[in-house]
């Protein structure tokens, strides 16, 4: 595997996996929305101030509180604080339906968080390179957002307007892209599981409990922070937890060019996975208890 890494055809193939993924992910949750249903969103400020205040204002003071006092090693503390100005992942579209969420308003979440994106997260870069010391933390906002756009902005807008010019195409392009999405996505964890794995037994339990409070920390607050229903609710912890991996690793390579952390990325990633899982699991066992279910 190590050689594997090493191979420059090899890389840009698991990289074209990656991208066609997210853009496969993006495409096909926009084609069950339309335009009203984004613009519905716009009508609730409200809503929209608690989003970000949550994403873009707790979410990093958490999680530099948190690495700040539990003196967590750089190298994954500064993933975890890149992972807390990065928000508008296509994993949380694939989470929210998981788990039962609201597409719609997670869609919108997602275009929002892109787009205050390129604004914010240098800001909060600057913040940080003094509070710990992590100098060369930074990247131009236009690069940022160009790195992020054109898998997330171009494909929801692409899924919604081909849906509805043409939806018999549509249709079959959903089916066709359903099986070659989570096709890439498997090949993808079953390269990088065993070196995600391998990384994270090296953890020290400092590191596993910053990223478990972190991680439930910003689902409590997510989840209370806002929303009319329960699917919104969820929608909103779990676009709150899930880090934008382009944007990260773009920050990283322009900031850190020569440091490599993408094994301890991925094992930060199996982590925050099992953290949202056993939550979940046990919240769906409280609503199981009072005779509810997930509709």
């Amino acid at each position: 595997m190590s050689e594997l890494m090493h191979n420059c055809y090899f890389i840009k193939f698991i990289g074209f996996l990656v991208h066609s993924a997210f853009f496969c992910v993006v495409f096909l949750t926009a084609t069950q929305i339309s335009f009203a249903d984004l613009l519905q969103e716009f009508r609730r400020p409200k809503l929209l101030l608690r989003i970000f205040l949550v994403t873009s204002l707790a979410v990093p003071l958490i999680t530099a509180g948190i690495v700040k006092a539990l003196n967590v090693p750089m190298l994954l503390g500064g993933i975890m604080l890149l992972g807390s100005v990065t928000p508008g992942s296509p994993l949380a579209l694939m989470g929210t339906k998981s788990k039962k969420g609201n597409i719609p308003l997670a869609s919108f979440i997602m275009i929002f968080l892109i787009v205050i994106m390129p604004v914010m997260a240098p800001c909060w870069l600057w913040i940080f390179s003094h509070w710990f010391g992590l100098h060369h933390l930074q990247i131009s906002p236009a690069k940022l957002f160009i790195a992020v756009a054109k898998l997330t902005l171009i494909p929801i807008f692409i899924g919604i307007l081909l849906n509805l010019l043409l939806p018999k195409i549509t249709k079959i392009l959903r089916k066709i892209l359903d099986i070659y999405s989570k096709t890439a996505i498997f090949i993808i964890i079953g390269v990088f599981i065993i070196p995600g794995l391998k990384m994270l037994i090296t953890f020290s339990p400092i590191e596993w409990i910053a990223i478990i409070v972190v991680i439930t920390l910003i689902l409590v607050i997510g989840y209370y922070s806002g929303g009319e229903t329960r699917p919104e609710h969820i929608s909103i912890a779990v676009a709150a937890t899930k880090s934008n991996l382009t944007a990260l690793m773009a920050i990283a390579h322009v900031s850190y060019p020569h440091i490599h952390i993408f094994d301890v990325l991925l094992a930060y990633m199996i982590v925050c996975g099992l953290t949202t899982a056993i939550w979940y699991m046990l919240f769906k066992r409280q609503l199981a208890h009072n005779n509810e279910t997930l509709q």
